[in-house]
């Protein structure tokens, strides 16, 4: 261990030090690999993988993606990896190529994984990250949730943007369902920045065209992202037996609230959700995160529920 912690000491020292990422991958992905070794590997991996040259983080993501499936206790900090590696992707103009790009096709356990972090890493917001006791966190995320994506290392505006921008084209390759990527390419819609917000806008326009707003999948999930689990105030969160207390977390910000009630608007399931539906209208006109365009939408969508 104390050979281990000096060779970290003096890689973290030497940034300019390649490693054997193409072996280390091998070593943790190997289902025979004992679990120290494998540990091990994704230590020297998280050094070695953004070290490499774009084209050669952009032949390995697909290897650490498919990771995914079988390593599932170290998911977060893989993904952590991937998600700035995918600013190199080149998606070529011939979409039938996209899929020979990132192989995930047949791998929807892969998919749901990775479009889950996508999602929360698209609610992050600009700036700082900390959240400092009796702090509000971010809308739509908690402390838990920002470590969970971040691992702890607070990206620039402008590597957030870039990566969000990333995103956006990856989630618009159709490499994935419509159904999959449309919940995060609506708060892509939603974002501060009018690059990301203009291209997420643009892909949700294309990929919501003929969806079916009655998917249970869709609607639960736009219900879950306006609505939040912020817990009942007065009341502390409640602690899980298997581990530490679970932080709620606020709905999403005003602007993609706008955002998700619009498409609410179009399924007869999301006005016969209940409770949520009408957690939703008292939310939306007398929570403290409206405003009257919200509120004229709140009321359409109240409507909805009784025509329904």
């Amino acid at each position: 261990m104390e050979l281990l912690n000096h060779v970290s000491k003096r890689l973290k020292s030497r940034p300019e030090v390649q490693l054997p990422v193409d072996q280390l991958l091998a070593q943790f992905t190997d289902p025979s690999s004992p679990v120290p070794l494998m540990n091990f590997s994704l230590v020297y991996l998280r050094y070695g993988y953004p070290r490499l040259a774009p084209a050669d983080q952009v032949r390995i993501l697909p290897s650490l993606l498919l990771s995914l499936q079988s390593r599932t206790a170290q998911q977060d900090s893989v993904l952590q990896l991937c998600v700035p590696a995918l600013v190199h992707l080149q998606w070529p103009q011939d979409i039938r190529l996209h899929r020979d790009l990132l192989p995930l096709s047949d791998h929807s356990d892969v998919r749901k994984i990775l479009v889950e972090f996508l999602l929360l890493y698209l609610l992050l917001p600009y700036g700082s990250l900390e959240v400092k006791p009796g702090q509000l966190p971010p809308p739509g995320l908690n402390r838990q949730l920002i470590t969970r994506i971040t691992g702890g290392a607070t990206p620039s505006l402008e590597q957030l943007e870039e990566r969000k921008l990333a995103i956006v084209r990856l989630l618009s390759a159709e490499v994935m369902t419509p159904v999959e990527v449309v919940c995060p390419l609506i708060m892509a819609s939603g974002d501060p920045k009018s690059s990301v917000a203009e291209l997420g806008e643009r892909y949700v326009r294309q990929f919501s065209h003929g969806l079916d707003w009655e998917e249970p999948g869709i609607v639960q999930q736009l219900l879950r992202l306006f609505l939040g689990t912020t817990a009942t105030p007065g009341k502390r969160p409640q602690s899980s037996q298997s581990g530490p207390t679970v932080e709620p977390v606020s709905g999403c910000s005003l602007r993609i609230r706008i955002k998700i009630i619009s498409f609410l608007l179009k399924s007869s399931l999301a006005a016969n959700s209940f409770p949520q539906c009408i957690q939703l209208v008292f939310d939306g006109l007398f929570g403290t995160v409206t405003s009257s365009k919200l509120r004229s939408l709140t009321l359409e969508f109240a409507h909805h529920i009784c025509r329904k």
